[in-house]
């Protein structure tokens, strides 16, 4: 008996030294979807409205050519009036260099003067006026009249002189050195508001086909242009470019799997729509994160596979979308 348990031991420690063996002999495969190489996704600028749309999706386009012409009059609008503040915050900076012949303090300076001499002449009245009261010939009506005046000419030149020198402390380097600050903000913020201008003609950023947005929430027909202006609001897809020049394969492997799998990873890659033409490719791409599952799934990641080289005589045939089988080689497990 004890002969027989120990035999069934042995050949169960025999079994499990060579599953590993037995697993890694099983290549492993996952369908897939043909995947630009490389997208790029085209945004609104703005709250803006489709003048010109010169592409249609499925659209080949070349790297710097015209997409669309937008128009938005919350654009023109910010840009006349940075224009202006500029341009009057460039007045105040020169105005500011040169604060002592500006027209505020000519002006200043004239109603300076002009309360100094009310003042004088008052006083001087009144130096008579308090002399002749002294003497009896003038009542003292006569003198409490001229001693008001008196002392509200003093007082509104005392006035006149405090906001002189209010005035002449605007021309102190400090107001100078804000007013300068703040011309430099203004012309940074047009300087933003020219960029989202000269964004209103939408060209392409790389070489590729038209895709629709990635975000559409409405029908294919209605893209673009319809009965009416289409209206897109700020950092609204647009549209997508899609370099299909370099195609990609994008397999979704799950957490047993993926440990087996690392960068520039040769695979061979079976297109449904082309079964007689065999592929090879790369694994380009492993993305780290996995999206959200269900808790009694397995976890899935998103592997990206670059195709070699795919014939000319097919190419115009191959589509994006199409289903594909990868099948990584045991030889390139670890």
């Amino acid at each position: 008996m004890v002969n027989r348990y120990k035999v069934i031991f042995i050949v169960i420690l025999i079994f499990f030294s060579d599953i590993d063996d037995i697993i890694a002999m099983e290549n492993l495969k996952y369908n897939g979807t043909l995947v630009p190489g490389h997208m790029s996704e085209i945004v609104s600028p703005a709250l803006v409205y489709m003048k010109n749309r010169h592409v249609n999706i499925g659209d080949k386009v070349r790297q710097g050519q015209i997409l669309f012409e937008l128009t938005s009059p919350e654009i023109q609008a910010k840009c006349l009036q940075i224009e202006m503040d500029v341009l009057e915050q460039e007045q105040q900076v020169e105005k500011l260099k040169h604060w002592e012949n500006s027209p505020e303090m000519r002006r200043v300076r004239t109603s300076l003067q002009r309360a100094r001499w009310q003042m004088t002449h008052a006083q001087t009245r009144f130096e008579k006026t308090k002399k002749l009261y002294q003497a009896g010939i003038l009542s003292k009506e006569e003198f409490l009249s001229d001693e008001r005046a008196e002392q509200e000419s003093r007082l509104n030149f005392q006035s006149a002189l405090q906001y002189y020198n209010e005035m002449q402390e605007k021309g102190d380097k400090q107001y100078y050195a804000l007013a300068v600050l703040k011309l430099e903000k203004l012309k940074e913020q047009q300087a933003v508001l020219i960029q989202k201008s000269q964004g209103l003609i939408v060209t392409s950023p790389i070489a590729g086909m038209v895709l629709a947005p990635l975000r559409q929430q409405e029908s294919l027909d209605h893209w673009g242009l319809s009965g009416n202006q289409k209206v897109y609001h700020e950092s609204q897809s647009m549209a997508v470019i899609a370099d299909v020049d370099q195609l990609s394969i994008l397999i979704k492997v799950d957490e047993f799997d993926i440990i087996h799998l690392q960068r520039d990873q040769p695979v061979n890659i079976a297109l449904f729509a082309f079964p007689q033409q065999p592929f090879t490719g790369k694994i380009r791409e492993i993305h780290a994160l996995a999206p959200s599952k269900d808790t009694h799934q397995a976890a899935s990641f998103d592997v990206k596979i670059q195709i070699d080289q795919i014939p000319e005589e097919i190419k115009p045939k191959v589509l994006l979308g199409m289903s594909a089988i990868i099948d990584i080689p045991l030889k390139e497990l670890s």
